[in-house]
This record gives C-alpha cells, structure tokens and sequence, in this order.
C-alpha cells in the first residue's frame, strides 16, 4: 500500500478471500437493494454478477483503451441519477487494459464528492504495470475519505491462495462486520506464506520477472494476431497485466468463436461475458499469462483461421 501511495495503518485494512470477496463486501456495505451503481463498459464480469446477486442497478459508462472510462459520461448519468457507488479499475482495466491519467483520476475524485458516490477501487493489476514504478492508487489522494480500496495476491502471485485486501474508510466497520458474518475469519497459513514472501524481498523480484515475462508475451500475442487474424482486427494496448482486448470484424461472432476454440482446445472469454446487452459481440478478451511455446504459436493461428472461416461463410 506504500508503493500505491497510502499510509494507513494496520487496523484500516481488512484481509478478505480475494478481491472478489473484498468488492462484494464493499458493495454490500455501501448499497441497498435497488440501488444504482455505475461500471465501467466492458466491464469484469465478477462485477455483473455482483450486482446481479445483490439486486443492484447497473448504469455502464464507456470505457476506451486510450483514456479510460468516459468521465463527461459519468458526470451526465450523475446528474440524472442517484448514483450511490461507482466501482473503476484505475489501473490495467480488465478486459481492455486503460491507465487513467493524473487529470482524469483527480476529476474522478472530485466527481465523487460533488455528487456524492462512493469509489470502490479495484486495484487488482495495480502491481502488474510494465513501468519502472507503479501507479498511484485512487486511496492514495482521497483527503475526503469517498474512496473505498479493494486489491489481492491473486494476479501477482497466484490465483489459489484467495487473499485479498480492502481499504474501507468509512464503510470499514460496516465491512468487517459483513467479512465475519459470511466468512467467520479467512486461513491463516496462506497469509503467514505471503507474508514471509514479502519481507525476505521474493515478491519484489517476482514481480520484476513477471512484468517482464507478460510484457513479451503481450508483444508476441499483438504480433500474431497481426500475422494470422482478418484484415481490420484491432487489439487494445495495455501497459500492465495480462489481458488483451480484440475487436473483430463486424461479421465474426465471438460467441460463435468462442465454441470453436474450445473444441480446438483454446480458452478465450467472448464479449458477451462483459456486458449487460450484446454490443460486444464482436470482441473477445485474451489471458496472455502463459508459459509460452510453439503450442501457444499453433493456437493464436487457429484462432485467426477460425476467424477466417467465419468471414468466408458470411453471405
């Protein structure tokens, strides 16, 4: 939390199972039933199940790779609604990778005070950026306490230990007392190992590796889809983590893609997945944080020849 900027202390941060865990919890404690939570459009899909599961209202606001999500937009649906939260990943989105900027995350901010939403933070690439120095955090510069933090281990270090962490400001008792109701407590082992990790200095040489693994594998991966996929295949750009966001051809369904790959035995998420209608039938997202082989170079190959195919059998 100090190379994101904050100073907190210990009793400010409530371990969860994951950041999963950790946004619904904060959810949870910010909203009610009915109310109206903004997303960003594409948005990760644990978000949309949240919502659905707490009987919460969506409003999507468009995100682009470039800049982010779209802040004028926010402003607008502020305006016309009573936003009670507003859940954003300020760094390396997933699906499409975007990086706010300085301006923008101090507007974001300010937004949050003016009309009087809470920020749900999700940080959970925020260690994965391909710069020499990680990104600021949102906590980092919230002076009016409107910004709730949420991150895990789980990117950076591995899926399987589901420890993750929130920052609850305000809302921090209202969190633990909802983190002790469903959960009781979360396993000790794992988060003694993650500790150890930390302060013998592993996880700082770790991540120096991983950043650099999933920075090469993101330019084969661009480079491929350049070779193999139809003319007028558009991939995002992100400058951390591990997900790449591909834009099809207006006439190759990803859905359709999708159940293609897996009987070839390559896993993609379609776009339909990040959404609540179907205007990202056309895209799919991409985990490039792989060991990579000649097997990884026969797949991302079958998958522009499937592509292909489509364009071909299309009237």
């Amino acid at each position: 939390m100090l190379d994101s900027g904050c100073q907190l202390q210990p009793d400010d941060i409530t371990i969860t199972l994951g950041c999963q865990n950790a946004l619904m919890l904060s959810l949870q404690a910010v909203a009610k039933s009915g109310d109206t939570i903004a997303i960003e459009s594409p948005a990760y899909h644990g978000v949309l199940q949240i919502l659905e599961v707490l009987n919460l209202k969506a409003i999507e606001i468009p995100c682009s790779a470039q800049h982010g999500i779209d802040l004028h937009l926010l402003e607008e649906a502020a305006k016309e609604w009573q936003i009670k939260a507003c859940v954003v990943t300020p760094n390396n989105q997933n699906p499409i990778g975007a990086t706010l900027n300085t301006q923008a995350r101090k507007r974001l901010i300010q937004q949050s005070i003016q009309y009087g939403f809470t920020l749900i933070e999700d940080d959970v690439y925020g260690e994965l950026s391909y710069k020499d120095k990680r990104e600021r955090s949102l906590k980092a510069d919230d002076t009016h306490n409107t910004v709730i933090y949420c991150s895990s281990f789980s990117k950076s270090i591995a899926p399987g230990f589901r420890i993750g962490w929130v920052v609850g400001g305000q809302f921090q008792a209202q969190i633990e007392h909802y983190a002790y109701v469903q959960s009781l407590a979360v396993p000790t082992l794992t988060q003694i190992a993650i500790a150890n990790f930390l302060e013998n200095g592993a996880y700082d040489r770790h991540l120096r590796k991983t950043r650099q693994s999933y920075q090469d594998n993101l330019a084969r991966c661009q480079a491929l889809i350049q070779e193999y996929f139809p003319i007028g295949t558009q991939t995002s750009t992100p400058n951390g983590g591990f997900l790449l966001w591909i834009t099809l051809p207006d006439t190759v369904d990803a859905m359709a893609l999708h159940a293609q790959a897996l009987a070839n035995g390559i896993g993609l998420l379609p776009g339909l997945a990040f959404g609540l209608t179907a205007q990202f039938r056309h895209h799919f997202r991409l985990n490039y944080a792989l060991s990579w082989d000649n097997q990884t170079d026969a797949a991302l190959k079958k998958l522009g020849q499937l592509c292909h195919q489509q364009l071909d059998s299309y009237p």
